[in-house]
This record gives C-alpha cells, sequence and structure tokens, in this order.
C-alpha cells in the first residue's frame, strides 16, 4: 500500500511516525512548506518532498493519504483527495467551522470514499470501557463532563506552528484545537447531539487573539447535558496537561483518578477502580495503524466526517454563544 503524507510539520505529526513507520506501508511522497522538515521527513520515509501540497496530489500516484496541514487550508487538501478519488485520514477539525466539513463530507460520500478523522477519544482503553458499561450492564449515560487543560500557547511558537494563534487560519484557539474530543465523544455517549449550547471563551490567561480558556454546556433534545472545559492553561511542565472527567450513568457514576477510572454502583460494595492511561498521546499511534488496516480491508473507519461534523456544529454554536453571550441553538 502506497501513502502519501500532508503537511507534515503539524505538531501531531510525530505521534504517528512510529506507527507508519511499524505498518510496512511505502511512503511515496511528502510535503510541507518548511524545507527542513519536508527534507528530513521525506529522508526519513525515503520518499520524494513537495513544498505544496495540491502539487503532490496531482502528481503522485498512491493509495491512501494522511493529511495535516493550517486549518484554513484542510478544506483545499481534502477536497483535492476527493478528487484524485483515494481514502484519507485527515486532522481535525478539517476546516474552519462545520459547513467546511460538511462540504467535504458530502464530496466524499458523493465518490464513496472513506475518511477518517483522529477523534482519538474513540480509541483506547477508556472507550473500550465505556462501550463494555454500556452493552453489558446497559449504562445509560446522561451528563458528562471532561476537563482538559493543555500547556500555554507558547508552544505552537516553538514548534513551527506560530499560525495556531491566528484565529483567520486556525479558526480559534483551545475551543477548535481541543474540544473536539469530547464534544464527539459526549454526543456518542448521550446518543444526539446537542440542541442547545452556552458557552464562554477568554483570552486574560496569555493575551492571545485566540481564547486560552472555553468552558461549553451543551443539552440534547432528551435534556441529557455535557460541560467541556479546555485552555491552554497547564505551564510548561513535563505533565504536559491536565486531564479529568465525571460521567453520570442511570445505575453508575464514573470519575477520573491519577491510575484510571474509578466506578461507584448502588449498594455497599466497594468502588470498582480499572487502571487507565489517560495520556492521549499514544491514540494517535493506535489511530494509524487501525486507519491504515480500514483502508487495507475496506472498511469503515472508527470515526469521520460525519462525527467532525456533528462536534463542529456544536462549537460553532459554543463560539457564537460566547460572542452574543447567550443560549443558542446548535
Amino acid at each position: 500500500m502506497q501513502l502519501a503524507l500532508l503537511e507534515v510539520s503539524h505538531w501531531h505529526f510525530p505521534l504517528y511516525v512510529d506507527a507508519l513507520l511499524a505498518a510496512g506501508v511505502e511512503v511515496v511522497a511528502v510535503s510541507d512548506r518548511d524545507a527542513g522538515i519536508r527534507a528530513r521527513e521525506a529522508e526519513r520515509f525515503a520518499a520524494r518532498a513537495y513544498d505544496d501540497p495540491l502539487a503532490l496530489i496531482a502528481a503522485e500516484d498512491f493509495d491512501c493519504a494522511f493529511a495535516f496541514g493550517r486549518h484554513a487550508e484542510m478544506p483545499a487538501i481534502g477536497h483535492a483527495l476527493v478528487s484524485k478519488g483515494v481514502p484519507f485520514a485527515i486532522e481535525k477539525p478539517a476546516g474552519l467551522n462545520a459547513d467546511d466539513v460538511r462540504a467535504l463530507r458530502l464530496a466524499a460520500e458523493a465518490k464513496g470514499l472513506a475518511v477518517a478523522v483522529p477523534l482519538v477519544q474513540r480509541f483506547g482503553a477508556l472507550n473500550d470501557l465505556l462501550q463494555r458499561l454500556v452493552d453489558d450492564e446497559g449504562a445509560r449515560f446522561t451528563s458528562v463532563s471532561w476537563r482538559f487543560f493543555a500547556g500555554p500557547p507558547e508552544r505552537y511558537l516553538e514548534n513551527g506552528s506560530a499560525w495556531m494563534l491566528e484565529p483567520e487560519v486556525s479558526g480559534g484557539g483551545c475551543l477548535i484545537n481541543l474540544a473536539a474530543h469530547f464534544v464527539d465523544l459526549s454526543q456518542h455517549l448521550l446518543g444526539g447531539p446537542a440542541a442547545r449550547a452556552t458557552a464562554r471563551t477568554a483570552a486574560v490567561l496569555h493575551g492571545r487573539k485566540v481564547e486560552d480558556y472555553a468552558l461549553v454546556s451543551f443539552a440534547t433534545a432528551e435534556g441529557k447535558t455535557a460541560t467541556v472545559e479546555t485552555g491552554y492553561c497547564f505551564p510548561a511542565h513535563p505533565a504536559k496537561r491536565e486531564y479529568s472527567f465525571s460521567l453520570v450513568a442511570d445505575s453508575l457514576y464514573l470519575r477520573s483518578d491519577a491510575d484510571g477510572v474509578v466506578i461507584y454502583r448502588p449498594g455497599n460494595a466497594p468502588p470498582e477502580r480499572v487502571a487507565v492511561d489517560h495520556d492521549s498521546d499514544p491514540l494517535y499511534a493506535a489511530f494509524a495503524a487501525r486507519t491504515l488496516d480500514d483502508f487495507r480491508f475496506g472498511r469503515p473507519p472508527q470515526a469521520g466526517l460525519a462525527e467532525l461534523e456533528a462536534a463542529m456544529r456544536t462549537m460553532d454554536a459554543a463560539y457564537r454563544s460566547a460572542r452574543e453571550g447567550r443560549e443558542v441553538s446548535a
């Protein structure tokens, strides 16, 4: 299987490298506007290098692609891959808003193409645990709450992604960048999309043009609720981030702790403790391996543009609520 890698200076790309090298695929070409980075990755994969992803797509033959890039440029990359007629993975948010994602989804569906999106909280031990509780115990989640505080925005300056701090290119800050994972997982667990949303954002901590804190609350049509809190609030520290959650079901209560998940059930039995690694970084390798297998065997992706579009629709509503200072329909 021959693979193209597009815009490899993206800060998530290093999380994919080991999985791609282990997968036994042939990387035929890489692209990036940064000459040093594209030369390094081309050498690593023994591939041809391009400074323009659209030129690579037009010139090369390949079976599938992994696409990254600046958020404002992702729709053009995605539509070029659709026109090429190859399945691909594209980093979220795949555009600046839900309408960008919808247009790409419709184009891919018209061609019958699989498009995978690394909504990585759908992968790994936590998702497996939650699915087991649904399947084996009939858990019906009614309220969920997540907090994900990553490091300061200066890290984007240090890793060559200064565009992340320019809202016209990135679409925003911590909300569009971090919240999609937890909005998606919330809507999955609650069994439906947001019907209305309320949000507040702030750029007080770092004083950048993009928000460094966001609090989103939304409810489904059934009245099930979710809270997603994200920020660039964690210091530059080896611990990297804070990640915590609490999940309410009709017969269960789950909360995170340092070692994994604690599950409380009715009665006098002690809580169940399940070891779960909360570091999301390894989930990108799991996503890469699973996606390559899906492409190889013609399986639909575990998460794709439909799921991303639903999450982006909620985040669009959250940004609108924050601007207008009121609850909005999602």
